[in-house]
């Protein structure tokens, strides 16, 4: 099953949108993702087999998941769950204390910028 983020994408948008839990948790979404498109269910599967599995390419990666996960969330606002919303508030906050570090570091080793 070596598919592409294209392939997989409307597969794991629907998964997002049905399950709240799905949103928030990665391990629920693999879990659930493998159970729904594969025919390899997690309640039986080992992790030596998944390993297998995965190096086989008979299963995407559960990082392939995760990525195809984050981008749905920045497309589609319905796929996204609560800790989404925590992390992009603060998002501003972040920038500003990033900002203030890089001017504290230009300001007291200065030859880290020419």
């Amino acid at each position: 099953m070596s598919a592409n983020v294209k392939e997989l994408q409307p597969k794991v948008e629907k998964i997002l949108v049905i399950s709240a839990t799905a949103r928030d948790n990665d391990e629920n979404l693999y879990d659930s993702f493998l159970n729904a498109y594969t025919d390899y269910h997690t309640t039986t599967l080992t992790a030596r087999e998944m390993l297998a599995l995965w190096k086989q390419d008979k299963i995407p990666s559960y990082n392939t998941i995760c990525r195809v996960r984050r981008k749905c969330q920045e497309h589609n606002p319905l796929t996204r769950g609560k800790k989404w919303a925590e992390r992009h508030a603060q998002q501003e906050e972040v920038k500003e204390d990033m900002k203030e570090m890089g001017e504290e570091l230009k300001a007291t080793q200065p030859q880290l910028f020419d």
